[in-house]
């Protein structure tokens, strides 16, 4: 019916809806902004837990907002409270979930996968979904660089 121009973004990946159809988030570079589903305006930019990690993945679970990085860190945030959830054994730090390594490829030929292979590689969260129930979360992606191939695959209850 109409759009908007989202001109406080950089790097637009991702998007959802919320179940009710009352908000879209999309994420960005460094936040997720929260619409109002029915004039798109900005009700709220959240700020990435972490500068810089491009939000790659988003979803809705009722009033909480599961966020997925570049980075390899998946992070909750209640939209009722405003804030992103906290850990009940350090209320001072939030709860995020951080994936293991992925798979890359190895390709013998570039010096770039020999690196990879020896620093610690942390793979993109590009899709995540719960279950019907609600208290699974399955997770996936791969290498944030374009020019290396890999896959992650993770299962968090």
């Amino acid at each position: 019916r109409f759009s908007r121009r989202l001109s406080s973004c950089q790097d637009n990946v991702c998007m959802a809806m919320k179940n009710d159809s009352s908000f879209y988030a999309v994420g960005c570079r460094s936040f997720t902004l929260l619409l109002d589903s029915k004039t798109l305006h900005t009700i709220k930019k959240i700020p990435a837990r972490f500068t810089g990690c491009g939000i790659r993945s988003l979803s809705f679970q009722d009033n909480v907002i599961t966020i997925g990085t570049g980075v390899g860190v998946i992070m909750f945030y209640d939209i009722r409270a405003g804030k992103y959830l906290a850990s009940s054994i350090n209320s001072s730090r939030s709860v995020v979930l951080n994936t293991r390594r992925g798979y890359v490829s190895p390709d013998e030929d570039s010096m770039v996968n020999q690196r990879i292979e020896q620093a610690k590689y942390t793979p993109a969260i590009y899709t995540h979904c719960y279950d019907y129930s609600g208290t699974r979360l399955f997770s996936a992606g791969g290498p944030f660089s374009a020019n290396l191939c890999g896959n992650y695959a993770g299962l968090w209850q």
